[in-house]
């Protein structure tokens, strides 16, 4: 106690006295700031809380959109769009384009590709 008071945390209202409702709030408030300090950037707490519980909510969000079918695992969109890159690829090289052409576009549908 005697050295919160050195520290300048609880205050003092003489020789051994104390305002308990005082004190409390002071030091209270100390221990907000350590942490604040140990959170880094400035956060409170409560802030820390909040991005936590808005980052799981989040990711239940997008768990539950894939269990509904809303969303598809990127490897199931990769494996999809490379049949279908495939199928475009088949088409242009039986087309009747130029040798120069058809090289073109199939570089280029090779870039689309997800690996």
């Amino acid at each position: 106690m005697n050295e919160k008071v050195r520290k300048g945390v609880i205050p003092k209202k003489g020789w051994g006295k104390f305002n308990a409702q005082e004190s409390v709030r002071a030091y209270v408030r100390h221990l907000r700031e350590q942490l604040k300090d140990q959170l880094g950037c400035g956060e409170s707490l409560t802030q820390a809380r909040t991005e936590l519980a808005r980052s799981q909510k989040e990711k239940l969000d997008a768990e539950r959109e894939i269990l509904e079918r809303r969303w598809i695992p990127v490897e199931d969109a990769a494996e999809v769009v490379g049949i279908a890159l495939d199928h475009v690829q088949k088409q242009i090289e039986s087309s009747e384009l130029s040798q120069e052409a058809q090289s073109l576009l199939i570089d280029k549908l090779q870039s689309l590709k997800w690996t």
